[in-house]
C-alpha cells in the first residue's frame, strides 16, 4: 500500500511535471508568436509611414503635374496672346495703310472732279467761241443783207427773207443771252 500510494504520488508529479513542461513550451511559442508580432507590428508601422510618405510624395507628384499642365496653359495663352498681338499690329498697320489709301482715294476724287468741272467748263467755253463765231458771221451776213435790202427796198421776198434772219438773230441773241 505504502508502494502504491508513493506510486500513485509519483505518477502525478509526472503528470504536474508534463503539464508544466506543456505549459512552459506553450509559453515559449507565445512568447516566439509575440516576438513575430512585435516585429511585424513595427515592421507595419513603417510601412504605415512608408504609406504616409508615399501618399505625401504622390500628392506633391500631382500638384507639380497640375502646375506643369498649368504652366502649358499659361505658356499656350502666352504664344496666343502674342500671336493676337501680331496680329492687332499688322491690323493695325493695315488700317493705317487703308486710312492713308482712303486720304488718296478722296484726293483722286476731288482732283477728278476738278477735272471734269474744267472739261466742261473748257466744252462751254468752246461751245461758247463756236456761237460767237457764228453770231458774228450772222451779224455779218445781217449786214449784208441790211445793205441789199436797203438796195431793194420793194423786192417783198427780201424784205420777207430780212425778217425771218432778223427773228434768227433775235434767236440766236436770247440763246447767247441764256448762255451767258
Amino acid at each position: 500500500d505504502k508502494l502504491h500510494k508513493q506510486h500513485i504520488d509519483l505518477d502525478n508529479e509526472l503528470h504536474n511535471n508534463e503539464q508544466h513542461d506543456n505549459f512552459r513550451d506553450d509559453h515559449n511559442e507565445l512568447l516566439d508568436h509575440y516576438d513575430y508580432l512585435n516585429h511585424e507590428l513595427n515592421h507595419n508601422k513603417q510601412h504605415h509611414h512608408v504609406s504616409h510618405y508615399h501618399d505625401k510624395l504622390h500628392k506633391q507628384h500631382i500638384d507639380l503635374d497640375n502646375e506643369l499642365h498649368n504652366n502649358e496653359q499659361h505658356d499656350n495663352f502666352r504664344d496666343d496672346h502674342n500671336e493676337l498681338l501680331d496680329h492687332y499690329d499688322y491690323l493695325n498697320h493695315e488700317l493705317n495703310h487703308n486710312k492713308q489709301h482712303h486720304h488718296v482715294s478722296h484726293y483722286h476724287d476731288k482732283l477728278h472732279k476738278q477735272h471734269n468741272d474744267l472739261d466742261n467748263e473748257l466744252h462751254n467755253n468752246e461751245q461758247h467761241d463756236n456761237f460767237r463765231d457764228d453770231h458774228n458771221e450772222l451779224l455779218d451776213h445781217y449786214d449784208y443783207l441790211n445793205h441789199e435790202l436797203n438796195h431793194n427796198k420793194q423786192h417783198h421776198h427780201v424784205s420777207h427773207y430780212h425778217d425771218k434772219l432778223h427773228k434768227q438773230h433775235i434767236d440766236l441773241d436770247n440763246e447767247l443771252h441764256n448762255n451767258e
